[in-house]
């Protein structure tokens, strides 16, 4: 009976060890690639003399304040920003491999945290009705791992407003929404939000505007008419096999070049 009781102390001490082991491997690589995050940052702050979070000024014609950064990768398609949170990035696009940057940074260098890009069935100089942007939910919080954030309400509330940092614009999306779904198979039922991009007819648009307001986490919504444009941010969600989180939001104003 006694040898058994150390054999049990034995085994639960090398689970407690290995729970040990993995917590503190989780929060070195977290901490690594969070850092690895600002580092990119960093350097592509260089590139470009400017600040971000930069907005036009009424009646003031828009410079782009990433001109450099345009010119530097031509897959940069636009920079989004939510001020006071860390969303700060470039967008990138790159339709005949659409996730060319799942796994690489600005540089085209390999990178886990990877970096933002825009859905290859959207075109952002074509006033796409639903402009969706993809990112990893990094659990440092680098990239769209602060989006689960915006479940709560007044949180969003503290943090409105999109902006979208195109060449020729500077968008400003007021979000509206904000819900977890999931990938669903081609072939099953369900509200498949990331397919909602052409939004011309008024069968389409009721159709998304039902289908967010099922899954909304927000008290209110205001309904969609025809013309409005949005903005959705996508990424992982681990409530579910294959689980996403989404943040809409709509078009407010714009200024242009």
């Amino acid at each position: 009976m006694f040898i058994k009781k150390i054999k049990w102390d034995i085994v639960l001490f090398a689970v407690a060890g290995i729970f040990f082991l993995m917590t503190l491997y989780t929060y070195y690589e977290n901490r690594e690639l969070k850092q690895s995050a600002e580092n990119v940052r960093l350097r592509v702050e260089k590139l470009f003399d400017g600040q971000t979070n930069i907005k036009a000024q009424d009646n003031e014609e828009y410079t782009s304040p990433y001109k450099e950064l345009f010119d530097a990768n031509k897959d940069m398609i636009a920079w989004i920003s939510i001020p006071e949170t860390n969303i700060d990035y470039p967008v990138m696009h790159t339709p005949s491999d659409e996730q060319f940057y799942l796994h690489r940074n600005f540089f085209g260098e390999e990178d886990k945290n990877g970096t933002l890009f825009l859905d290859r069935r959207c075109n952002i100089n074509d006033n796409e009705d639903n402009l969706i942007i993809h990112g990893h939910h990094m659990k440092s919080g680098a990239m769209f791992g602060s989006l689960p954030e915006f479940l709560d309400e007044e949180y969003k509330n503290k943090h409105s407003q999109i902006y979208l940092y195109t060449r020729d614009e500077e968008r400003v999306y007021e979000i509206i929404a904000c819900f977890t779904s999931k990938l669903y198979r081609q072939d099953s039922e369900g509200f498949k939000y990331y397919e909602y991009i052409d939004l011309n007819s008024a069968e389409q648009l009721e159709a998304f505007n039902e289908g967010i307001k099922q899954l909304n986490k927000y008290s209110t919504m205001p309904d969609f008419k025809q013309g409005d444009e949005f903005i959705t941010l996508s990424t992982c969600s681990y409530h579910t096999k294959n689980g996403r989180l989404a943040v809409v939001a709509r078009i407010k104003n714009k200024k242009f070049k």
